[in-house]
């Protein structure tokens, strides 16, 4: 029988859980503390561990479990959905997050998962040991795109292991390298970032490895570069796809052996570097078209990180929103301002070519406008007002289109009836009109109900009645 230990949980996660389990072999262990007596004592195979309104009392807990037994699977209960404690508990070895209230099926699924990982495989990663307190990042996301980002920076951030992050310009690459940083065991020391894009190319060598004094015109001191300048701690390369050919040679240098050679000198230096970079290229396309060194590549791609543009995750637009404009009333001195619910309404349809940096920008003169008050459309810009009418434009044009397409249709249907002269002609152009929309559309109940400006349910039922598909 499996034994799964409940630490601080709530008596709902205990009834959900029951229910989950009854059928099941599961011999469940509730307490509200752990220490190593217990556990070496009940030597449970899973720990279920609630955090309460005292999440730090709660990660003390995960450490205590880490440490006692190496092999033993946590998984972190809790209603805090913000990044940093995602995070934390990751870094500190956590199996995964579950967020209260519970989603049954996905918390049976992740309890099953552990369990026949502990059954089949008897291995799991082990975190950070040392205790590191919580950190303000400007990062916010709830979805599951972002939660699974901010899981895989618990995990990687306690490793030496050199990162590449991807994704469109402004979907915050240096923020998730910031977090990487903090989180690492490389925390207090130096950290720097470097945009490649934003060096000519002369002066970024210079930049990076350093120089002696006299090795060119201009020179007239020796200079350490950001290498040297963060040796045992960690650098981060933004931009990183825009290097020049001979500069990703000496990089490949760095990541290889380990040193760098000032510009001027013949003697090596050692440094102890973690590598971060970032870039919005396809990296694999420039490998391929010859433009960036296929064996770079493979250095910096140890472990990926592919951050989803704005336009993908528009459910965390409000979150992201309310923080910027925290943000942004500190540095001018006001109250931050709220939102109108039509303003909100505008910034989540709008696509974001800029992503985050663009809606900071947005946000920011959308504050000064409303003097620290109220956000309306009046005050965001004109490109998200103009997408909008566009949007507007295209779905009236495109309804037009339908109704056009379907008095068509109808007007066709009424010449059919009266050649064939079905004892039920209302009936007959009904059924008709139903079957040849949902066939167009491609038997898709969704778009079919709303051309015929009916409910889905209405339409199912009707669908049924007409043998088009199989009732409940």
């Amino acid at each position: 029988m499996e034994r799964v230990l409940l630490l601080q949980a709530s008596e709902d996660t205990q009834q959900l859980l029951d229910s989950l389990f009854q059928k099941d072999a599961v011999q469940w262990i509730i307490q509200a503390q752990a220490n190593l007596a217990t556990l070496e004592r009940q030597r449970p195979d899973l720990v279920l561990l609630e955090l309460g309104s005292d999440s730090l009392s709660g990660l003390k807990q995960l450490q205590l479990l880490r440490k006692a037994r190496i092999q033993l699977p946590v998984i972190i209960i809790s209603s805090d959905r913000s990044p940093e404690l995602t995070m934390e508990v990751m870094k500190y070895g956590a199996y995964d997050i579950l967020h209260t209230p519970l989603d049954r099926d996905q918390a049976n699924f992740l309890i099953r998962d552990a369990l026949n990982t502990v059954r089949n495989i008897k291995s799991l990663k082990t975190g950070a040991e040392t205790g590191t307190s919580f950190f303000s990042e400007d990062m916010v996301g709830a979805t599951p795109e972002m939660q699974a980002i901010f899981k895989l920076i618990g995990q990687i951030a306690p490793s030496h292991a050199t990162v590449l992050i991807t994704g469109e310009s402004g979907v915050g690459k240096e923020l998730i390298a910031r977090a990487i940083y903090r989180h690492s065991l490389r925390k207090g020391q130096p950290y720097m970032a470097v945009n490649c894009a934003a060096i000519p190319d002369t002066l970024l060598e210079s930049e990076l490895f350093g120089h002696e004094k006299g090795a060119f015109t201009g020179a007239t001191q020796t200079r350490q570069g950001k290498f040297e300048y963060c040796d045992e701690g960690t650098l981060f390369l933004d931009e990183v796809g825009d290097l020049s050919a001979n500069t990703q040679a000496k990089l490949l240098r760095v990541l290889q052996n380990g040193e760098i050679t000032r510009i001027g000198s013949n003697v090596p230096i050692h440094v102890n570097v973690r590598m971060i970079a970032a870039t919005n290229r396809n990296l694999e396309k420039e490998v391929a078209e010859k433009r960036f060194r296929e064996d770079l590549f493979y250095r910096l791609n140890v472990v990926r990180l592919e951050v989803p543009p704005l336009r993908e995750r528009k459910k965390d637009i409000a979150a992201i929103s309310l923080a910027i404009l925290k943000k942004i009333a500190a540095r001018e001195n006001m109250m931050p301002p709220s939102i109108s619910e039509e303003a909100m309404q505008l910034l989540e349809n709008y696509s974001w070519p800029g992503n985050i940096r663009e809606l900071e920008n947005s946000l920011h003169r959308a504050a000064v406008l409303s003097s620290g008050e109220t956000i309306f459309p009046h005050h965001l810009p004109k490109t998200i007002l103009g997408a909008e009418l566009f949007l507007k434009s295209e779905r009236t044009t495109m309804r037009k289109a339908q109704d056009s397409e379907k008095d068509q249709l109808f007007q066709e249907l009424i010449a059919e009836a009266q050649q064939q002269a079905p004892s039920d002609i209302l009936g007959w152009i009904e059924r008709e009109m139903i079957r040849r929309i949902f066939q167009k559309t491609g038997e898709n109940q969704l778009q079919t109900a709303k051309q015929l400006g009916i409910s889905r349910i209405t339409l199912r039922k009707r669908l049924v009645d007409l043998g088009l598909i199989q009732g409940a």
